[in-house]
């Protein structure tokens, strides 16, 4: 839908917001209320047909059951004039946790702590209606504003959700867009997800479960089960007990309290974790109400008021003592007959002036013939800071000197070669940075390591764009991606190392997903190649690889010959590969539309698909036949010419049954 497009003669379309596999989502406007809301709608093209329909109807039937302030609220749902399903939500304002895990990674644990209660809070909702989200993770949670100022959550995407019985929806079972695959997301699965329990044996206590581990990337910026392979991310799950907060990251101090909270959401054992969303949330209460409860602070302030005016009351006990004493040394100084000279009268000026800002201090006069211990005192003070700022400048100019001398001689040996291997400079610069990465005394050695590991990881990304015979491998693009990670750790705010980062994670998911049949690892990969299209505008690589996903992967032709066609107007030249990748999507969407025209055999719709077949025949025949040698060209020109020669002989006989 184009912005301006109107609905119903209710909504107008503003922007599109995003898409995946079932659908788009578009910001638009409520025309009679002008309030903005988020449409969602199933595209007639998507390949998840009738069951993606079936699917989302379901989800909003979910989702407009749950009326709670931390879940995005649907109001609508209808078909749009061209017959396309939509269902309006209400727009957030905001970002995604992923997206702010991104810019932070590692976010403060009583910010962490909140935001879980506020998600405990709509599972608590969802799960008293017998509704198991099954797929919390940070992309589902939304951080958003409220209308004072305030942050507030939100939790997305009931689309996989599970239903039980007790929800009273009308259906029970789970809610998927693609049917055959792991239903959730590996990384953030329970146990017992990852054993295959079945959706009826499951229950509430596996969303706690992937809130624990959520609740675990917040406070220490990573997972504590990673390995290459989803599966083998599984199996993990199943045999391995993650590492506590304080072993993951022992820089950051947990608090015993903090800690056995992850620990208990995370035991392996569902029986051992929180009975119930509501007990994880009250148990989170007692932890930030014992740590950051601000109604503790006005009454350690009075405490704190209430010592001076205590000190206050002692002192007018004794006031007439000390003014009498103080009566009698004056009286004792004035009868005195040795007279004054400058250099004395100069050094009792500059006495009292520091009984000035001493006498504070003691919270009591200081009598005359104290003064010259008031002043000892001060000198004394004095020198000592005086000596302590001295040695601390001694000892910062000794470490500075010795920090940059051993950075330059990594820097020459990055120049002389003497170090190539992109490991082996990591290596040596973690042990020579040790804490101080961004250090200026580390200026020219931070530079050149952060040269090598993105020109070592631009290798493998211009390998892919310009071989046609030399493949890159998943290893490959792994190395590739744990370089660019390791540049961003020294310039954080590199955006383009951070879109080629994107382009390789994307690469990894897109051999995944084709490996293990996994759509939702494809849709992640869709998700990342776009991420790195916006970041990387010049260059056609996030178009490349989209076109190996919807070809291969989505089954979209057309969405593969768009990516192709930016791809060209970014300045890439179209190869063997890429005519034959658009050349092999023509070709098994013509498979598809001629088998699936059986399905309405001898009637008038039937002539009409096959001959769409026969055009996508011909599209790939044309392409097949000028890439030959190129790979197995020659063998795919004799199975779509066998194929055109069926149609042919299937239209010859419905031209003559059909008038």
């Amino acid at each position: 839908m184009e912005p301006g497009s109107i609905i119903r003669k209710k909504y107008e379309i503003i922007s599109e917001v995003g898409r995946g596999g079932m659908g788009v989502v578009y910001r638009a406007r409520h025309i009679l209320w002008n309030e903005e809301r988020a449409i969602k709608v199933l595209a007639a093209e998507s390949p998840v047909g009738q069951q993606g329909l079936k699917s989302l109807l379901a989800e909003a039937q979910v989702m407009r059951q749950l009326q709670h302030p931390n879940i995005v609220r649907v109001e609508d749902a209808d078909y749009t004039e061209d017959d396309q399903l939509f269902v309006v939500m209400e727009y957030v304002e905001g970002e995604s946790l992923r997206q702010r895990l991104r810019k932070a990674r590692v976010l403060a644990p009583e910010f962490a702590l909140k935001i879980a209660a506020q998600t405990c809070s709509a599972l608590s909702a969802a799960h008293q209606k017998g509704i198991i989200h099954r797929d919390i993770k940070p992309q589902n949670l939304l951080l958003a504003r409220t209308a004072d100022g305030r942050q507030t959550l939100k939790v997305i995407d009931f689309g996989i959700a599970k239903v039980r019985e007790e929800a009273g929806l009308g259906f029970t079972g789970m809610m998927t867009g693609t049917t055959g695959f792991f239903v959730g997301t590996p990384e953030y699965a329970s146990p017992e997800q990852a054993q295959g329990v079945r959706g009826s044996e499951l229950d509430g206590r596996t969303d706690l479960y992937s809130l624990g581990l959520v609740l675990y990337e917040m406070m220490t910026g990573g997972l504590p089960f990673a390995a290459d392979t989803p599966v083998a991310v599984l199996v993990q799950r199943i045999q391995a007990r993650p590492a506590p907060l304080d072993e993951s990251r022992p820089d950051l101090h947990f608090s015993p309290d903090v800690s056995n909270l992850v620990m208990t959401a995370l035991e392996r054992e569902r029986e051992n974790r929180f009975p119930s969303a509501e007990e994880m949330q009250r148990a989170i209460g007692a932890v930030l109400a014992s740590h950051w409860d601000e109604r503790a602070r006005p009454a350690e302030a009075a405490r704190l008021v209430a010592v001076p005016a205590q000190r206050e009351h002692l002192a007018s006990e004794g006031a007439e003592r000390e003014q009498r004493e103080t009566a009698h040394e004056e009286q004792a100084v004035r009868q005195e007959d040795t007279p004054k000279i400058a250099g004395d009268q100069e050094r009792e000026s500059l006495v009292r002036k520091d009984v000035s800002v001493i006498q504070p201090l003691l919270g009591r006069p200081i009598s005359a013939p104290k003064l010259v211990v008031a002043r000892v005192l001060s000198n004394r003070i004095t020198a000592t800071v005086l000596i302590l700022v001295v040695a601390y400048l001694l000892f910062a100019g000794c470490s500075f000197f010795l920090l940059h001398h051993r950075g330059m001689q990594l820097d020459h040996d990055i120049h002389a070669e003497v170090l190539t291997d992109p490991d082996a400079i990591w290596s040596r610069w973690a042990d020579v940075s040790k804490g101080n990465a961004q250090s200026l005394a580390l200026f020219a050695a931070r530079r050149s390591v952060k040269k090598r590991l993105v020109a070592a990881a631009d290798r493998v990304i211009e390998k892919y764009r310009n071989s046609e015979t030399q493949p890159v491998h998943e290893n490959d693009w792994k190395r590739a991606s744990q370089y660019l990670a390791r540049a961003l750790e020294i310039d954080p705010n590199d955006e383009t190392t951070r879109g080629e980062l994107r382009l390789c994670e994307g690469q990894i998911d897109r051999i995944g997903g084709f490996s293990h049949h996994n759509a939702a690892m494809m849709n992640e990969a869709v998700q990342k190649f776009e991420e790195a299209e916006q970041a990387l505008p010049h260059t056609p690589d996030p178009e490349l690889g989209l076109a190996a996903v919807y070809v291969y992967g989505l089954k979209d032709a057309d969405k593969a010959y768009a990516a192709l066609q930016e791809a060209q107007r970014r300045g890439y030249k179209l190869g063997n590969r890429e005519k034959s990748q658009l050349a092999d999507g023509y070709r098994d969407r013509g498979d598809r539309l001629f088998w699936d025209s059986r399905d309405v055999r001898g009637l008038p719709q039937e002539k009409e698909q096959i001959q769409k077949a026969a055009d996508d025949y011909r599209r790939a025949l044309e392409l097949y036949q000028g890439i030959i040698p190129y790979a197995s060209a020659n063998v795919d020109i004799v199975r779509v010419q066998a194929s055109l020669s069926s149609i042919g002989v299937r239209l010859a006989e419905l031209q003559r049954r059909l008038p």
